[in-house]
């Protein structure tokens, strides 16, 4: 029987938008490079470092520190899908958490703030630190070797179809998410008596 149920972060739990629609979001506006970005979120430069080089080819003389700080408020006001009423109820029903999003540790930690859900997951794995990034198998291996569990107690919930194919091959349930409703219906399958909404 399933024992852990892992989340994805953007696209389940908040709204997704695109890290250039982000970027272009800021005040000033600021290019996107999606090399840059790739490096960010796999661990190979660090905040600092990312927004440096975003600033390279900007005539923008930008604190980094200012600028960053501008776009985890920005991370952390995504609107929230519901699914994080979900999750605290899983908790409360005994079951272990799992967060696993290709992000950034800044940016995911600002969210998980936001929704309250700082100590609902019981692990908190985000690609930068982790140093990989979804849909790589071994980063699924490194989650279940963080929590104990066997690939068979999990069940795995992102919004990207490519994610949920590569947990399947490690052995891990997958459920693409489209909305909570239909969210709740595919979670009743592996769940005793759970409540939604408490």
């Amino acid at each position: 029987s399933k024992t852990t149920f892992i989340f994805d972060l953007g696209g389940v739990l908040v709204e997704s938008k695109p890290i250039e629609q982000m970027l272009t979001a800021l005040d000033p506006p600021l290019p996107y490079h999606k090399n840059i970005w790739t490096q960010y979120k796999s661990g190979i430069i660090d905040d600092a470092k990312f927004w440096e080089l975003t600033l390279e080819d900007t005539t923008y003389q930008l604190q980094t520190t200012a600028i960053s700080s501008q776009m985890t408020n920005l991370w952390a006001s995504q609107p929230a899908t519901g699914t994080h009423k979900i999750v605290k109820s899983l908790k409360n029903s005994g079951y272990t958490l799992v967060l696993l999003s290709n992000h950034s540790d800044l940016w995911a930690n600002a969210i998980i703030h936001k929704l309250e859900l700082t100590d609902v997951f019981d692990a908190v794995l985000v690609s930068e630190s982790c140093g990989m990034v979804k849909p790589n198998e071994d980063l699924f291996l490194h989650a279940l070797d963080v929590v104990g569990k066997a690939a068979e107690e999990c069940v795995f919930v992102d919004d990207k179809a490519v994610n949920i194919d590569a947990a399947m091959l490690v052995g891990i349930d997958g459920i693409v998410f489209e909305n909570v409703d239909s969210l709740w219906d595919q979670l009743k399958v592996y769940l005793g008596d759970v409540d939604s909404t408490n």
